[in-house]
């Protein structure tokens, strides 16, 4: 079995985190953070990220950091209007 094909979720993110830090988390995708009510800032920097999406349901949202991605980054065409970023 190849450890590269192997995913565990094995952090669990506190719902009432304001900030969460991502940087260098090898991450494809922005998902699973729908619980997180009061989350203000992102940082998913030096990431493997092509797509901006899942992102509709954090209304609290202010700071999303996508600096050095692997990937050009699609626009961010999931953003609700109430998100300002």
């Amino acid at each position: 079995m190849d450890s590269e094909s192997i995913e565990l979720n094995i952090v669990q993110i506190h719902p009432d985190v304001k900030e969460l830090d991502l940087t260098r988390t090898r991450s494809k995708k922005i998902e699973g953070l729908d619980h997180l009510k009061k989350i203000n800032s992102l940082c998913f920097r030096w990431n493997l990220l092509s797509k901006i999406e899942n992102l509709s349901n954090l209304v609290t949202l202010t700071e999303l950091d996508l600096y050095d991605n692997q990937q050009p980054l699609a626009q961010l065409d999931q953003c609700g209007q109430e998100h300002q970023l």
